[in-house]
């Protein structure tokens, strides 16, 4: 299983393949409204955002999206977008990408826009709250 990171100049060729592509689509999907695929591609660009694969030889099974927050007692990587067409190999990929967060100083490793039971299936990751939106409608 190969683990790396994709870099901005590989972003292209990276998402031209499909699998690759249908995974990003999927995640990016997975946020809801606050970002589209155009978004998260200049965010990528402009190195506020990481992306990850695991690729297996021409198969790309799983990405995560990521992105270092900086909170006034700690550094945290946030992790979203996570999708696959096989899940299990998202956990060997979150430990190259915690070995990075860590380098960045990073102590701690957020899960959020994710879907409900994956703490299920990558262990490590426990429930710390659940995140409800609402829409703020403008005052008559």
């Amino acid at each position: 299983m190969n683990i790396r990171q994709i870099r901005p100049n590989e972003l292209a060729p990276f998402l031209a393949t499909q699998d690759a592509g249908k995974l990003f689509r999927d995640g990016v999907a997975s946020m809801g409204q606050r970002l589209n695929v155009a978004d998260v591609t200049h965010l990528l660009h402009s190195g506020h955002m990481q992306l990850w694969a695991a690729s297996d030889g021409d198969e790309t099974p799983a990405i995560v999206l990521s992105e270092v927050v900086t909170y006034p007692r700690m550094k945290v990587l946030r992790l979203f977008g996570l999708s696959g067409s096989r899940m299990k190999e998202v956990a060997p990929l979150l430990r190259t990408i915690k070995a990075w967060g860590a380098e960045m100083g990073c102590s701690e490793c957020e899960a959020t826009e994710t879907r409900p039971g994956l703490e299920v299936v990558i262990p490590g990751f426990k429930r710390a709250g659940v995140c409800l939106v609402m829409p703020i409608e403008e005052a008559a």
